[in-house]
């Protein structure tokens, strides 16, 4: 790999933090586990917070349509791929799909008082800094020329100076004790990692950042320089650590497993670490299991799987458009180990059901080192 390819944006700096191995997969191409309905989702709700900042919308009618227009587009791109074409259509896989889609109305142009309104738009008025005045807009590439880059949701000007603003689908703030929420670790690294790329760019330092929620929350983050440079050498000083590891062939060392990181790593199937930690948990872990598939049984549109793992048998039943790919998935692995992931437990039984986004991989053993 050359230079070039070894970056780090901002927002996979705390995920390498938790698991350095995770990135090396994806830098290797390993194949991912598909995304769910709701990242999907997440994906659209981003958008039409861009686009509003972009392009206010008028009226309901105006946000309805560029709704349909972007949940068309990926609704498209699911149901182009077999793993996610049960995701289709997306108000019936997602749950709260109408309640999120009317929270982001509400917020835009429902009950918004005018002020907060104004709040979610750029302004992109004269700084007096001729430098800082190509970085501001929405969707600002800072660091394009570095290792450390990536692209500012959106960079403005308001009373006390710049802001970088972030939009977040999902949680964002957390509680420090005291009155006012803060935001996440996580997500006010993200806002000083850009604060520090857009310093060493343009020469000024924003005077703050800015999470804009979904259900019209907002969180801000202060920027103290020292530690957002800090930041920013610790970033490149973990590229350059992983970068090396790849290169000895050592990078599994890397690999932080345990539950509450490797749930919502697509890259599980592949990852000998993760693997192992399944093994010793009996085959049973959180959304997936392993074990020797003894049966599969589908009848019309369902599909029944019978797994023994370690600590006994399970079932796991499939109904609806993913049976025929998973009748499918379960034939090339009947007889053989497998690994099933994406299942949901029912509470204190030993029975799983599958969702639209359920795989199963026959497990190569060289990956399993207990």
């Amino acid at each position: 790999m050359s230079d070039k390819q070894w970056q780090l944006s901002p927002s996979q700096f705390s995920q390498v933090q938790q698991c350095g191995y995770r990135y090396l997969l994806k830098m290797s191409g390993a194949p991912a586990l598909p995304v769910g309905g709701a990242a999907v989702l997440g994906l659209v709700l981003h958008g039409i917070l861009e686009t509003h900042a972009h392009r206010p919308f008028a009226d309901v009618e105006s946000f309805e349509q560029e709704w349909q227009q972007q949940i068309s587009k990926q609704e498209q791109r699911l149901a182009a791929n077999p793993v996610t074409a049960a995701l289709v259509p997306l108000a019936r896989s997602v749950r709260n799909y109408a309640v999120k889609k009317a929270a982001l109305r509400r917020s835009i142009i429902g009950s918004m008082p005018p002020q907060r309104v104004e709040h979610l738009l750029p302004s992109f008025v004269s700084t007096g800094l001729p430098k800082a005045e190509t970085k501001l807009g929405i969707e600002i590439e800072l660091g394009k020329e570095g290792r450390i880059t990536g692209r500012a949701d959106l960079i403005r000007r308001f009373a006390g100076g710049i802001e970088i603003v972030d939009y977040k689908t999902g949680r964002f703030a957390a509680s420090n004790g005291g009155s006012l929420p803060v935001a996440k670790p996580e997500y006010a690294q993200q806002l000083q990692l850009y604060a520090a790329m857009y310093q060493a760019e343009t020469g000024h330092w924003p005077a703050r950042g800015l999470l804009l929620g979904l259900a019209s929350g907002e969180v801000t983050v202060s920027f103290e320089p020292t530690e957002c440079l800090g930041l920013l050498k610790q970033a490149n000083e973990l590229l350059n650590t992983l970068e090396e590891a790849a290169m000895a062939g050592t990078g599994s060392a890397l690999a932080r497993p345990a539950p509450e990181i490797c749930r919502l790593c697509s890259y599980r199937p592949n990852c000998s670490p993760y693997l192992s930690l399944l093994s010793l948990a009996g085959g049973v872990l959180g959304s997936d299991v392993m074990g020797q598939l003894n049966s599969s049984r589908p009848r019309s549109n369902r599909l029944n799987l019978s797994v023994a793992t370690e600590t006994g048998p399970v079932s796991i039943q499939a109904v609806g458009g993913a049976v025929g790919r998973l009748a499918a998935e379960a034939a090339d692995g009947l007889g053989k180990r497998v690994a099933v992931f994406g299942v949901r437990q029912t509470p204190g039984t030993r029975t799983f059901t599958a969702g639209p986004t359920t795989v199963i991989y026959t497990v190569d053993e060289d990956l399993i080192t207990i």
